[in-house]
């Protein structure tokens, strides 16, 4: 049995990248023959991916063995040669060769489904959400388009040439490191880890494109970037303009649909994929130097990506959502324990830190998993609401969906004692971040007014700062009836505006004064408990 449970231990890595690679090359095969639509093996800079990374590995496994064979034997010639082969036979077991076979061939799989399904998008969803997320930029910069503000802070001359060299350096990044981690992280499995990863940010990369289609601001509003110098970047954008028009209007010889196509906004994938090499490279406690490199290089993508045109900020936030996921979902996929670290938190009864001793509690569990999707969910409703205007049931029912989850990783936590300190924050900001999210498109799409948002805004920000004070003088307030009451009307006010086709029909009026007096009477009533002390915690509003 013992013997079982360690072979299943050493396959568990191949499992998921193997399988992960074979289902996006069905879903490729199946869809590219339903829709009669061509297969293409997507070539780049070096040639075809598969070619790239192959030097790129070779290159690397030569890095890694040449100055330890020539070290161990002092530049002579014959026993450098035989250092060669024992440093070879040392490092480059059958096991470490299998695991790099795997990661290099699920990544490269999984990549040329995801630039298919990429190409597959005009032809399966035609519509695009940019006006939503253009304005929804708008909304967030209080009228501002972020690009603009960018060229009016950093300048359109030095910074336009630099950030175009970051956007455009992404191609060369993504074999580098995943050759890199492949050859140096380590034990081979940390390398799997972000073999696997990468392959799942390319999956949930052609979900988003697939949910919100999108193609940027530098196509939809090209005025906004009219000051910009040409560079690689603009060139890159110019070329993938000219592919698109082919596509959707056969400008080219032959077939529209034998262009390959790659323009997708949302989610930014340049943003998901240097997020999560940088923090594997964090959770593998990787060199202090190219922990700085990484997280510089994350940054400054970050401002390429809005800055160029290439993404909304709301890209750019789902792509670090996807980061997440896909770091996450790849430890549990190669046996990767992800432990928090020691906050120093004393816990009650069923709480992982009962007992006032320090615990490290493992933050990766499935009611964390649910917060997070909760978190992913969130730009997805705001989208939706501001693509409908009209109404739209489709948000109302993602945003109970995302209620249900709530109700659902609150129940799985108490009752598998899968409480961590992790789970107490992400879950209460996912709520916070869903409801706002909502909200804040309900206004964009004048079904709300804004005075509304704002009484509930402003009683959110009194309950958090009383408790804040509270927890101070060691008391917590609870969350009395009204507060229960509140919450439940703030979703069904939320669901109704979102679903109905009058929003301004008496009924729903009465409905929306009946959720602010609550509110109200709410936050006061938080403040009579702060004034008498506070109660014992019951729960959460």
């Amino acid at each position: 049995m013992g013997e079982r449970v360690l072979l299943a231990g050493r396959r568990r890595p191949y499992i998921v990248p193997v399988a992960l690679a074979s289902a996006c090359a069905l879903a490729m095969f199946l869809t590219a023959n339903a829709q009669d639509l061509p297969i293409h093996d997507p070539d780049g800079i070096g040639g075809p991916p598969l070619v790239r990374l192959s030097v790129t590995l070779f290159v690397c496994i030569a890095l890694d063995v040449l100055p330890r064979a020539l070290y161990r034997g002092a530049l002579h010639p014959l026993r450098t040669a035989g250092a060669l082969m024992d440093v070879l036979r040392e490092r480059w077991t059958g096991r470490r060769i299998g695991f790099v076979l795997v990661g290099l061939l699920s990544f490269y799989v999984t990549y040329v489904a995801y630039r298919n399904f990429k190409g597959f998008l005009p032809f399966l969803r035609p519509d695009r959400h940019d006006t939503s997320l253009l304005e929804l930029d708008r909304w967030l910069f209080l009228g501002n388009d972020p690009a603009t503000l960018l060229h009016s802070l950093l300048g359109t001359g030095i910074a336009n040439s630099i950030l175009s060299v970051v956007y455009v350096l992404f191609l060369a990044f993504v074999p580098i490191s995943l050759a890199a981690a492949l050859v140096w992280f380590g034990e081979i499995r940390n390398g799997l880890w972000y073999a696997t990863a990468l392959c799942l940010n390319w999956v949930l990369g052609a979900v988003s494109y697939y949910l919100i289609p999108a193609m940027g601001p530098a196509f939809v509003a090209p005025q906004l970037f009219s000051e910009l110098a040409p560079t690689a970047s603009s060139s890159l954008q110019h070329t993938l303009w000219v592919e698109r028009l082919n596509v959707l209007y056969g400008h080219a010889p032959g077939p529209a649909k034998d262009i390959v196509q790659s323009i997708a906004a949302f989610a930014s994938l340049h943003v998901s994929v240097v997020l999560t090499a940088a923090l594997i490279a964090q959770l593998l406690r990787a060199n202090r130097w190219l922990l700085i490199g990484l997280w510089t290089y994350f940054a400054l993508v970050v401002v390429s990506t809005i800055y160029l045109g290439w993404h909304y900020v709301t890209d750019d936030v789902a792509g670090v959502l996807i980061a997440f996921a896909a770091v996450a979902i790849g430890a549990v996929a190669t046996g990767h324990t992800l432990d928090l670290p020691r906050f120093g938190l004393r816990g009650g009864r069923g709480d992982p830190v009962a007992g006032g001793r320090l615990a490290t509690v493992r933050a990766l569990n499935v009611p964390n998993l649910l917060s997070g999707g909760r978190i992913l969910l969130a730009p997805v409703v705001a989208v939706v609401v501001l693509g409908h205007p009209e109404g739209s049931l489709l948000a109302a029912a993602l945003f109970a969906a995302g209620g249900l989850t709530d109700i659902l990783d609150g129940h799985l936590a108490r009752t598998r004692g899968l409480v961590t300190p992790l789970g107490k924050l992400l879950d209460p900001a996912a709520d916070k971040l869903l409801v706002v999210a909502a909200l804040a498109s309900l206004v964009a799409v004048d079904r709300l007014a804004v005075w509304v948002v704002g009484v509930i805004a402003a009683r959110e920000v009194l309950v958090t700062l009383l408790r804040a004070y509270a927890v101070r003088r060691g008391v917590v307030i609870a969350a009395g009836p009204a507060g229960k009451v509140k919450m439940g009307l703030q979703v069904a006010m939320v669901l109704v505006l979102m679903a109905v086709a009058d929003p301004f029909a008496g009924w729903v009026q009465v409905l929306v004064a009946a959720t602010v007096a609550l509110t109200v009477v709410s936050g006061l009533d938080y403040a009579r408990a702060y004034l008498r002390g506070g109660r014992v915690a019951v729960g959460a509003a």
